[in-house]
């Protein structure tokens, strides 16, 4: 849109011009806003309408600045190269939190990992401690191991957690 409004093009023809270049649910989206604006209604209510339909927060955000446009006067070439950018920059961020994401979740198989490889390499260089712990003792020490190692998982996975930051 900010491309057409550069060249001049009225807010309809930018519509159009996002309609032609898109397919699928954007460009279904964007008809039904040029519905709208030919029925009648403020650009801005448009994109409000279209911001109920679809309940993406970058179309509130651009309902929000066409409103701002209209009731203040400001450039609205100006008002679409903030939102291309704050968009940019969300991408950014999105992308910054997979990263870390990945590595968080790199970190919890590493250390979970980490102490199964410890328990094989010491009972490699001496088999003695299996025949340590195949008695009744044996038996409960390894329970508690066991039961000491769910619990050092769970609270790996706790700590490392970085999911429900990225959508």
């Amino acid at each position: 849109m900010n491309n057409s409004y550069k060249a001049n093009e009225s807010t309809e023809q930018a519509v159009k011009s996002v309609i032609s270049r898109t397919e699928g649910a954007v460009s279904i989206e964007f008809m039904k806003v040029l519905n709208d604006i030919k029925l009648g209604i403020d650009i801005s209510e448009a994109f409000k309408r279209m911001y109920e339909r679809t309940n993406l927060p970058v179309v509130k955000y651009m309902s929000n600045v066409l409103s701002l446009v209209n009731k203040s006067g400001i450039d609205i070439i100006e008002a679409f190269a903030n939102i291309e950018k704050k968009l940019l920059e969300l991408e950014k961020f999105n992308n910054e939190l997979i990263v870390l994401r990945d590595t968080n979740r790199l970190s919890v198989l590493l250390f979970s990992i980490l102490p199964l490889v410890f328990l094989v390499t010491v009972v490699a260089y001496n088999t003695e401690y299996i025949k340590l712990l195949m008695n009744v003792n044996g038996i409960f020490i390894i329970l508690i191991m066991f039961i000491s190692y769910m619990l050092y998982l769970f609270i790996i996975k706790r700590i490392i957690r970085g999911d429900k930051y990225v959508k």
